[in-house]
């Protein structure tokens, strides 16, 4: 049986052996070109292009962040853990600020007198350490944030808490201080 339409074959009609016509599968039904790239991407270009920018956004984000600071109380991280506003003050009215990392280092760079050094996780120093910082000596000061009864004790100090530490909260500056303002809110207690 033979069909009008010449694209479309009888699959009984004569050929050569195991032969396809053009446009018709090998159960002869017929198949269809599937879109080309040009049409593709005439229909997909907007949504690859908003694919190609959000991409491209994160990588230009997470380049211009790499060099941030983050700590608790580090002198130049300027998250809300850290203290860098607090450390341009102090560098402001003449009090030099040095970051260090551990006692060790810490003790081989404070003067023999004079000096303050903040330990801003004192529960996470060895007690031997804290020993060693308390032996500064001199008119040398040690401030520990959040210290508990065994940092004070290695420290020698016999100072007891007298009520639950105090609750930080975020407060917003009440005073025409233009530097205030411009400061913002900060995490305090009390």
């Amino acid at each position: 049986m033979s069909t009008t339409d010449p694209t479309r074959a009888d699959p009984g009609e004569a050929g050569p052996a195991g032969a396809v016509p053009d446009g018709a599968g090998e159960d002869g039904s017929e198949l269809r070109a599937g879109p080309d790239v040009r049409s593709w991407w005439r229909r997909s270009r907007l949504l690859v292009l908003l694919v190609l920018l959000v991409v491209l956004t994160g990588i230009a984000l997470a380049v211009g962040r790499g060099g941030e600071r983050t700590g608790l109380l580090d002198p130049a991280a300027t998250d809300p853990s850290g203290s860098r506003a607090l450390a341009v003050l102090l560098t402001d009215r003449g009090t030099p600020v040095a970051r260090v990392v551990g006692t060790a280092a810490a003790a081989a760079r404070v003067p023999t007198s004079g000096a303050t050094v903040l330990v801003a996780e004192p529960a996470a120093v060895p007690a031997s350490a804290l020993r060693r910082l308390a032996r500064l000596g001199g008119s040398s000061r040690i401030v520990l944030v959040g210290a508990d009864v065994a940092a004070l004790a290695a420290l020698g100090v016999d100072i007891r808490p007298r009520s639950p530490a105090v609750q930080t909260r975020s407060r917003q500056p009440r005073c025409a201080l233009g530097a205030a303002r411009t400061a913002g809110s900060v995490q305090l207690g009390g």
